[in-house]
Protein backbone atom coordinates (compact mmCIF):
# COMPACT_ATOMS: atom_id res chain seq x y z
CA UNK A 1 0.00 0.00 0.00
CA UNK A 2 1.76 2.81 -0.92
CA UNK A 3 0.23 5.71 1.74
CA UNK A 4 1.54 3.80 4.23
CA UNK A 5 5.25 3.43 3.03
CA UNK A 6 7.36 4.40 6.21
CA UNK A 7 4.43 4.82 8.71
CA UNK A 8 5.61 2.83 12.23
CA UNK A 9 3.29 2.91 15.07
CA UNK A 10 3.24 0.82 18.64
CA UNK A 11 0.21 -0.09 19.63
CA UNK A 12 -0.22 -1.51 23.65
CA UNK A 13 -2.80 -2.67 25.30
CA UNK A 14 -3.38 -3.27 29.13
CA UNK A 15 -5.51 -3.62 31.77
CA UNK A 16 -8.14 -6.24 31.58
CA UNK A 17 -9.15 -9.16 34.27
CA UNK A 18 -5.42 -10.81 33.69
CA UNK A 19 -3.63 -7.47 33.66
CA UNK A 20 -0.88 -8.50 31.42
CA UNK A 21 0.01 -6.23 28.68
CA UNK A 22 0.53 -6.89 24.88
CA UNK A 23 2.67 -4.36 22.95
CA UNK A 24 3.40 -4.51 18.87
CA UNK A 25 5.84 -2.02 17.29
CA UNK A 26 4.95 -2.37 13.17
CA UNK A 27 5.60 -0.73 10.04
CA UNK A 28 1.66 -0.19 8.83
CA UNK A 29 2.87 -1.57 5.41
CA UNK A 30 3.16 -4.86 6.98
CA UNK A 31 -0.64 -5.08 7.51
CA UNK A 32 -3.28 -6.39 4.94
CA UNK A 33 -4.14 -3.44 2.78
CA UNK A 34 -7.73 -3.22 4.32
CA UNK A 35 -5.87 -2.52 7.94
CA UNK A 36 -2.96 -0.27 6.83
CA UNK A 37 -5.84 1.65 5.28
CA UNK A 38 -7.58 2.38 8.01
CA UNK A 39 -4.37 2.91 10.28
CA UNK A 40 -3.33 5.62 7.77
CA UNK A 41 -6.95 7.31 7.94
CA UNK A 42 -6.12 7.19 12.12
CA UNK A 43 -2.47 8.78 11.88
CA UNK A 44 -3.49 11.11 8.97
CA UNK A 45 -4.64 14.63 10.51
CA UNK A 46 -4.09 14.54 14.57
CA UNK A 47 -2.87 11.50 14.61
CA UNK A 48 -3.23 9.13 17.66
CA UNK A 49 -4.55 12.00 19.52
CA UNK A 50 -7.04 12.64 17.10
CA UNK A 51 -8.69 9.64 18.89
CA UNK A 52 -8.90 11.20 22.31
CA UNK A 53 -12.67 11.53 22.77
CA UNK A 54 -13.62 15.60 23.56
CA UNK A 55 -15.12 14.74 26.91
CA UNK A 56 -13.63 11.35 28.15
CA UNK A 57 -15.81 8.44 29.35
CA UNK A 58 -16.57 6.97 32.09
CA UNK A 59 -13.89 4.63 34.16
CA UNK A 60 -14.65 0.94 33.67
CA UNK A 61 -13.06 -1.69 35.90
CA UNK A 62 -10.91 -4.20 34.43
CA UNK A 63 -11.35 -2.61 31.13
CA UNK A 64 -8.34 -2.19 28.32
CA UNK A 65 -6.50 0.93 27.75
CA UNK A 66 -4.57 0.91 24.36
CA UNK A 67 -1.47 3.30 24.53
CA UNK A 68 -0.56 4.51 20.80
CA UNK A 69 2.21 6.03 19.50
CA UNK A 70 3.29 6.73 16.16
CA UNK A 71 6.13 7.13 15.94
CA UNK A 72 6.98 4.20 17.75
CA UNK A 73 9.22 6.94 19.88
CA UNK A 74 6.99 9.53 19.58
CA UNK A 75 4.37 10.68 22.77
CA UNK A 76 2.28 8.33 23.48
CA UNK A 77 -1.65 9.18 23.81
CA UNK A 78 -3.82 6.47 26.09
CA UNK A 79 -7.22 5.76 24.76
CA UNK A 80 -10.23 3.80 27.10
CA UNK A 81 -11.57 0.68 24.95
CA UNK A 82 -14.81 2.27 25.86
CA UNK A 83 -14.17 5.37 24.24
CA UNK A 84 -13.46 3.54 21.07
CA UNK A 85 -15.54 2.87 17.84
CA UNK A 86 -16.51 -0.61 17.37
CA UNK A 87 -14.36 -0.57 14.10
CA UNK A 88 -11.27 1.50 15.68
CA UNK A 89 -11.56 -1.28 18.80
CA UNK A 90 -11.53 -4.18 16.24
CA UNK A 91 -8.62 -2.89 13.89
CA UNK A 92 -6.65 -2.34 17.41
CA UNK A 93 -7.40 -5.71 17.97
CA UNK A 94 -6.67 -7.44 14.71
CA UNK A 95 -3.10 -5.46 15.19
CA UNK A 96 -2.29 -6.97 18.66
CA UNK A 97 -3.34 -10.06 17.19
CA UNK A 98 -1.40 -10.67 14.04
Amino acid sequence: MGGSAGLRLRLRRTGGLAGAPLTRTLDVGELPDSDAEQWCAILAGDGPRGLEPVVPGRTVPDSYAYHLASPPEGEEVTLAEHDLSGPVRDLFERTLSE
